[in-house]
């Protein structure tokens, strides 16, 4: 499962990077690599967020079946 998602953040990534440097491409901005590099950076951190509310949740759910069976 672990190895599923980080897959699948590994494509999505690429895909973006790769969707950026083609839009990139067609509208001349004086600040490109800035403009990448601050989109790639939000992007990391709001991956790294999601990822870790997933596995938050899995926990916390984990947790609550076993207060369950416990009662």
């Amino acid at each position: 499962m672990r190895k599923n998602i980080v897959l699948l953040i590994g494509f999505l990534s690429s895909f973006l990077s790769a969707s950026i440097l083609a839009a990139q491409s067609t509208t001349p901005l004086p600040n490109e690599g800035k403009m990448l590099t601050t989109v790639m950076v939000v992007c990391a951190i709001l991956s790294g967020i999601f990822l870790f509310l997933f596995f938050l949740e899995r926990r916390i759910t984990k947790l609550e079946n076993q207060i369950k069976d416990e009662q």
